[in-house]
């Protein structure tokens, strides 16, 4: 009801012609490269510098992420964060 009383198209789009938004959550794919990093290094059973954290959401990047689920700048800003976040993990 709250979709109908914010904007009748979406509400149409969504629940009448049964579209889907395709963008990402922003904490889902924070969470997707934080899980990525982690099962990469847990793999190589490996005491990760700085360098191998990044190299690794690099690699998520480049392969995970189509260009069309995230805005360009947040797919950045979530794996910026997430390569200050992972050390201290």
């Amino acid at each position: 009801m709250t979709t109908f009383l914010r904007c009748r198209r979406q509400f149409w789009l969504r629940y009448v012609e049964g579209w889907t938004p395709t963008l990402q959550k922003y904490w889902i794919e924070y969470g997707n490269i934080f899980h990525y990093v982690l099962e990469n290094i847990y793999r190589e059973k490996q005491n990760p510098d700085q360098r191998t954290i990044d190299g690794y959401i690099d690699d998520y990047m480049h392969t995970h992420v189509p260009r069309n689920r995230l805005q360009l700048p947040e797919q950045e800003l979530w794996a910026a964060i997430a390569s200050k976040l992972l050390p201290i993990y």
